[in-house]
């Protein structure tokens, strides 16, 4: 046990001394808990220092020394104590203004309250409640500790006072009829005598009701497609009349409404474009068949009649499919229909009736309005004025990709800071028409929302200011209120007339959301779909995600879909200095960059991104809200909380600035900045759930005592040191934060669960950053999450890892011990799922950008940035399960079974999940991953762990063979616990760093077709092309293919030997500006050796030479090999280069063919000469096709072949293995050799569009520029041609090549191949083809299916909405395709779909 300066027992005596109680009194817990509840208070006393338990021992007892009284022990009671203490900081409050010093005293008093009260929670009575209340209000004077402690007081007094567990979730019980939009409505407004509700009339309004809903039941008819309901609503004041006439009390929200919509505080009686008026009772009877709503009118207008009442009607209908101004506008579409968003945006929840109130839970306010407006001067506008007024496009409704701040549906849309969803309500608008002459004159608009307050948030928002005349809103501009108001609609237990909704109602949704549907029912093409049919048991899966669950997807669709609308930009993160103190600043110059590495961390997690107004930044500028970097945000359901960064891959990255001045020269010649370090490897999470974090902060101090360390050893430490504390501060924060939010939740107005849940959260949190390693399998999905989280928000993009084996021990136990039941478990792992996607941006165009540098993504040790176009809501966040364990037995487990749900259950795209299948898979693990890929998320993505296995193991032995080392015994163990990285390199989990780059292979066609120079730039410039590679021989001197390929292969290993230079001679520079103390730790070898795992400190030390266009080449070869070679041949190689520097005769250029002058005939007729050998070129057998022979299989093997020798030759066999030796004699550790393992891989990932921009035509077919085949998948359709119809490939034949040794022997760093199958694919047949694949028969080590119609991605092209959550494999991860730009969409609709094996369709 480490030293603590006074022991446990001598200190829980101290503490009863100083409180006056005998220690017998003191719970048994009394240590733990002390330390559980006044960390964060302690901390921040202590100067915002990670927790240092000697520390806060000491800070307590002074404390406690210096507000003790000096009445003998045991003599006081708590509550005497109490009473006095809370006397004290009372008088304190007073003086506060007259002296600086009673603030401290104020501190140590109020942190005497808490101790106390941990000590006997008991005495905190109602009095002091309220007087905490008082506190809170003015919370804002006293800093930060003040709210700590008010905070957690609450806590417990909630905990004394709320007993009962969280119930299960229900659905609300609201009024059937409001989500349901109808073709036809009448709304009624009647008003009574002097605004008076009597007893009488209630009477026969409850008679009424009751009528019109056995009218309803009777007329509704699902066979006829006939549906008639309706809505009722009163006026707030009325509603209260009404209550009282059952003896009975308003709630809250509708005595807060009474005093909303008076004269003075309505927002409708002050502005001038919107009109209140009298109206006590509303009802909005609504269906499908007008004669029937006439039916129920009459009804209405009988019960005006017999009583006296003035009524005023409005008959409305949809015209022109629902469309609005003159069929032009469509209202609705954003609408929360389903009972989860309507909890969320529109209803009321959570309110806890007291004593004598009514039970306004699933109750809502009505925003009425008769509008009238210009239809001529609308109609007149040009279409895109219209367009541009409203925000969508007048054909398909879809919104603009670039909207006008000022359209219409843009000033509907208020964006909430706390999490960055729209502060929305259901919206329905139905024309009103003239009887004579047919045409829409105006419309009936009624909105529902969950207060009257929201209402007048939106409205600010479309009309500006309520004193001005200026409309904010275009389409507003247009149109004037003639009458209405706000009303209440009550709850269906509030006013049990009406009809109720209840779990499994079918409701109705706007056609727009369901003009296509796929026949796949896992499939869902949109958002309002899926909740649709999740939320009405007509789940075809048959086990839809929990409520909770589904509730916390409703919040992830609505933050996606204000991506459509709104921008989300993150600002630059200030440097370092920005944060530090004058004392603190002196010393900047004197850190080494490790250490200020280490330092960023700790301020970014710590401070910086876990800011929010109530608690900003050292800087004093607020950080964490979503309209920054929106990182610090927790949702009162969350089973698992942090945020990831916002930032998608493509976006680049926002780090904390630290270099100085006088090292930005070193920093450009190394072409590294503080952004380089990206992560890109799986960390061996194994480790900080064995210790724990400040297990792993008390390892890291005990190594940094070490007498015999170097310099660099020291700095090391100290940078880790420092990023964990960051990480223990940012799990603190979030514990802060969760009490916060609790406390902030009114008892009266909030659901005890939630409260509960965040109290849980709060203490999970703290447990995790200061206490023992998690026991728990929630704690330990948490910490694992908090880690994420932490290394993505400093710029380390990292994968999970093999999930199931890291939980499944945590979950046993769990299970054993009647902890938890595999529904919660299975919400946690949902809940788990739905964090990793938080940040999707829909809307291409609205995609943050600019924050990218010269010394990003540093992956071969210079920066670099990819395409960043190509690589848009992509995290790096990959999950592997499955598989064989590391000793060799079968790794399928209840967490396998419980992702492999998420998968098909979740409309996600982030976490990618990899599945690794082997002979033994159990059957029920295959029909999970076959359902959750006809679910359409192209995930699992399926590995090969033989093949997979085998080739990494031979490339592990081979590297230490080479290299003349001695081959460690746990090989075939590490080879066997291999795992995902961010796309789907196979990684050797928290054991290696990763150093890969991309080797052209069409690069080197071109090079050896035009003597080593790149034709792509041929012209009057360059002429016939730019030198690139060494200068080889002319084409008529190429007599045969043989020497093609040897040529070819000189090439090839020139590009091979230009990567591994760099990565040779960058080696090691990223520990000089870039290093990554947190990860390091999670990487074995690195904290035993002191070395950060930039500066060599991993066990192992992986290149990938990535071999990009692989199938492309080996068309191309084969290609030339007929076209050139072979017995029928059609051209020379003279005239095949010719054609492709002329892209087949699509550009035909200078000085080769005269284009202006008098050869301009003879130029177009080689230009249709060169067309022709193109056509002759596409239709060739292609590789991965039914259409590939024995030859073009044979190109393919050799080509894998080689592209390993080569690489193991540059390495081992080449000037740069001195380079190679001399980084061996560096890196040494006693014991721990130093040798680099090459695992050579083949693949785009996302990539093939920029990939093809910077290539040439090439022999294959392809034009010049255009996108190449994703990894190692068939060559697509031409992108120039038009998108082709669907030609179904054998799935089982088409894929036997791949299956040959040399393609998953010779790339073992993967050689993923991209199906495509169409929506209807039989689940029996896709069994087939993965138990074929399984065994052997087909595929590559590693496969990706993407189920998507290409009818479906045609659709979407023009109406994208409807079509938000269909998602492909991009090559490297599944994307939103919506999201993706035309390039990339074009080459989708052109890859090749695969059918059923042959012999199954029979």
């Amino acid at each position: 046990m480490a030293d603590h300066g006074i022991s446990d027992a001598g200190f829980v005596e101290a503490v009863a001394k100083h409180l006056n109680l005998s220690p017998t009194l003191l719970p048994a817990d009394i240590l733990g808990r002390l330390k559980a509840e006044s960390c964060e208070a302690t901390v921040v006393l202590t100067g915002r220092e990670p927790f240092d338990e000697a520390k806060w021992k000491k800070v307590l007892l002074q404390i406690l020394v210096e507000t003790s009284t000096s009445k003998p022990m045991g003599k006081v009671s708590s509550k005497q104590v109490l009473a006095e203490s809370v006397l004290e900081v009372q008088n304190l409050i007073k003086m506060l203004g007259k002296n600086e010093s009673n603030k401290e005293l104020l501190y140590k008093s109020l942190l005497k309250i808490l101790l106390l009260v941990l000590t006997d929670p008991k005495v905190l009575t109602g009095e002091v409640v309220q007087f905490l209340h008082t506190l809170q209000k003015v919370k804002r004077v006293f800093g930060i500790l003040v709210q700590a402690v008010v905070t957690t007081l609450f806590r417990i007094y909630e905990e004394q006072t709320t007993i009962p567990q969280p119930k299960s979730f229900k659905y609300l019980p609201f009024q059937r009829a409001i989500p349901f939009f109808p073709d036809y409505g009448i709304h009624i407004t009647i008003a009574f005598p002097n605004a008076t509700l009597t007893k009488s009339v209630q009477k026969e309004c409850i008679l009424l009701l009751q009528k019109m809903s056995g009218q309803c039941d009777k007329l509704n008819n699902p066979k006829e497609e006939t549906v008639m309901d309706y809505n009722v609503g009163f006026d707030p004041k009325i509603w209260v009349q009404w209550l009282e006439l059952f003896n009975l009390k308003p709630s809250r929200p509708v005595v807060d409404a009474v005093t909303e919509t008076k004269p003075e505080n309505n927002f409708l009686a002050k502005h001038r474009k919107l009109t209140q008026s009298e109206i006590h009772l509303w009802f909005f009877i609504k269906g499908t068949q007008q004669q029937y709503c006439d039916l129920l009118a009459k009804s209405v207008t009988d019960f005006c009649g017999k009583n006296q009442l003035s009524w005023i009607l409005s008959s409305a209908y949809k015209k022109n499919d629902g469309k609005l101004f003159g069929g032009y506008f469509m209202d609705g579409i954003s609408n929360a229909v389903d009972p989860m968003s309507l909890e969320r945006e529109v209803l009321i929840s959570g309110v806890s009736p007291q004593t004598g109130e009514s039970n306004c839970e699933g109750g809502t306010f009505a925003f009425i309005q008769k509008f009238r407006f210009d239809i001529p001067i609308f109609s007149d506008s040009s279409i895109p004025v219209k367009e541009n007024m409203i925000g969508r496009d007048g054909t398909y409704s879809e919104t603009l990709a670039n909207i006008e701040e000022r359209a219409h549906i843009k000033r509907a849309c208020k964006i909430r800071p706390e999490d960055g969803t729209n502060v929305e309500f259901l919206r329905q608008a139905l024309p009103i028409v003239s009887s004579e002459s047919h045409e829409e004159h105006g419309l009936f608009f009624a909105a529902f929302g969950m207060s009257i307050q929201r209402f007048t948030e939106i409205f600010q928002n479309m009309f500006g200011d309520r004193k001005t005349d200026f409309t904010q809103d275009l389409l507003l501009t247009h149109v004037q209120g003639d009458s209405g108001g706000f009303m209440y609609c009550p709850s269906a237990d509030e006013l049990q007339y009406v009809p109720a909704f209840t779990d499994g109602t079918i409701y109705s949704i706007i056609p727009f959301w369901m003009k296509f549907k796929s026949s796949n029912p896992l499939l869902f093409y949109n958002h309002i779909q899926y909740m649709y049919y999740m939320t009405t048991n007509q789940y075809a899966g048959l086990d839809p995600p929990s409520k909770r669950v589904l509730h916390l997807l409703s919040t992830t669709f609505q933050r996606w879909h204000s991506t459509w609308i709104h921008k989300f930009d993150v600002p630059r993160m200030p440097h370092l200095e920005k944060f530090l103190d004058e004392e603190k600043l002196k010393y900047l110059n004197t850190w080494s960059i490790p250490y200020r590495k280490g330092l960023s961390y700790k301020i970014m997690l710590g401070s910086v991104l876990t800011s929010n107004k109530d608690s900003p930044a050292a800087d004093g500028n607020v950080y964490g809200t979503s309209d920054h970097f929106g990182t610090f945000q927790i949702n009162p359901k969350e089973l698992i909380v942090g945020v990831t960064e916002r930032l998608s891959f493509g976006s680049g990255k926002e780090v904390m600035p630290y270099l100085l001045n006088s090292e930005l020269d070193l920093s450009w010649d190394l072409a590294l900045t503080e952004f380089g370090n990206m992560g890109h490897v799986v960390p061996g999470h194994q480790y900080i759930l064995e210790l724990g974090v400040n297990g792993m902060l008390e390892k890291l101090k005990g190594k940094l005592t070490n007498t015999l360390l170097t310099d660099e050893q020291k700095e090391f430490y100290k940078s880790a040191i420092l990023a964990f504390k960051g990480v223990q501060l940012y799990m603190l924060r979030y514990s802060s934060l969760a009490c916060k939010t609790a406390c902030n939740l009114d008892p009266k107005t909030t659901k005890a669960e939630d409260r509960i849940n965040l109290r849980e959260i709060a203490k999970r949190m703290t447990h995790l950053a200061l206490e023992k390693p998690p026991y728990s399998f929630h704690d330990a999905v948490q910490l694992i999450f908090s880690m994420h989280c932490c290394l993505h928000l400093v710029g380390q993009a990292v994968s999970v890892g093999r999930l199931d084996q890291l939980l499944q021990p945590y979950y046993q136990r769990d299970l054993e011990n009647n902890v938890i039941t595999r529904e919660k478990a299975q919400d946690i792992i949902d809940s788990f799922f739905i964090k990793f996607d938080e940040h999707v941006v829909l809307n291409a165009y609205n995609i943050p950008y600019g924050h990218t540098t010269y010394g990003s993504t540093c992956v071969t040790g210079r920066g670099g940035p990819f395409g960043t176009g190509d690589s848009l809501n992509q995290w790096i966040q990959q999950v592997t399960l499955g598989g064989y364990t590391h000793d060799g037995k079968d790794a399928y487990n209840d967490i396998t079974m419980m992702c492999l749900n998420a998968c098909r259950r979740l409309p996600l795209n982030s976490p990618c999940v990899s599945l690794r299948l082997t002979p033994h898979t159990p059957l029920i693990y295959k029909e999970a991953a076959a359902k959750a890929i006809l679910s359409g998320g192209a995930h699992p993505i399926l590995y090969h762990d033989d093949r997979m296995v085998a080739g990494m193991l031979d490339a592990l032995r081979q590297s230490f063979l080479k290299s003349n080392l001695a081959i460690p015994l746990d090989l075939e163990k590490v080879a066997l616990d291999y795992c995902a990285d961010g796309c789907y390199e196979p990684m050797f989990q928290g054991r290696t760093e990763f150093l890969f780059g991309y080797v052209f292979l069409l690069q080197a066609v071109m090079y050896t077709m035009n003597c080593g120079m790149n034709y792509q730039g041929a012209g009057p410039i360059n002429l016939v092309g730019g030198a690139a590679s060494y200068r080889s021989e002319l084409p008529e001197e190429i007599k045969t293919f043989d020497c093609f390929k040897k040529i070819f292969l000189r090439h090839l290993r020139r590009l091979v030997q230009n990567l591994f230079g760099i990565i040779l001679g960058s080696y090691g520079n990223s520990w000089k500006i870039c290093p990554s103390p947190l990860l390091s730790c999670l990487i074995e070898g690195c904290v035993d050796s002191g070395r950060d795992m930039s500066n060599g400190g991993s066990r192992f030390h992986t290149i990938t030479p990535m071999y990009v266009g692989f199938t492309n080449t080996v068309n191309s070869l084969y290609n030339v090999k007929e076209m050139v070679y072979g017995p029928n041949n059609t051209t020379s190689l003279k005239s095949f280069r010719m054609a492709l520097i002329n892209n087949w005769g699509v550009n035909m250029v200078e000085p080769f063919y005269d284009t202006v002058d008098v050869g301009v005939v003879q130029t177009e007729m080689w230009s249709q000469k060169y067309l022709a050998m193109r056509e002759h070129a596409l239709s060739l057998p292609k590789f991965g096709t039914q259409t590939a022979n024995s030859e073009v299989n044979a190109i393919a093997e050799w080509l894998a072949e080689n592209m390993n020798k080569i690489a193991y030759d540059v390495l081992y066999d080449s000037p740069l293995t001195e380079v190679y030796h001399g980084l061996q004699k560096k890196y040494h550790v006693q014991g721990k050799p130093f040798a680099f393992q090459i695992l050579t891989g083949a693949g785009t990932f996302e990539n093939y569009v920029s990939v093809g921009a910077g290539c040439g035509a090439t022999p294959d077919g392809r034009l010049n520029g255009q996108p190449t085949a994703s990894d190692c998948s068939p060559q697509p359709y031409a992108q120039d041609k038009p998108v082709p119809r669907t030609h179904l490939l054998d799935i089982v034949d088409s894929l036997k090549p791949y299956s040959e040794r040399n393609l998953h022997l010779h790339i073992p760093g993967g050689c993923e191949v991209d199906l495509f199958i169409e929506e209807d694919f039989p689940m029996e047949s896709l069994l087939e083809f993965i138990e074929a694949y399984v065994a052997g028969k087909t595929g590559s080590n590693l496969i990706s299916i993407t189920c998507v119609n290409k009818e479906t991605l045609t659709n979407a092209e023009n109406e994208p909405q409807k079509f938000d959550l269909v998602r492909n494999r991009m090559g490297g991860w599944s994307n939103f395709f919506v999201a993706l730009f035309p390039e990339h969409k074009k080459q989708h609709l052109r890859r090749m779909y695969f059918g059923p094996h042959k012999d199954s369709q029979k």
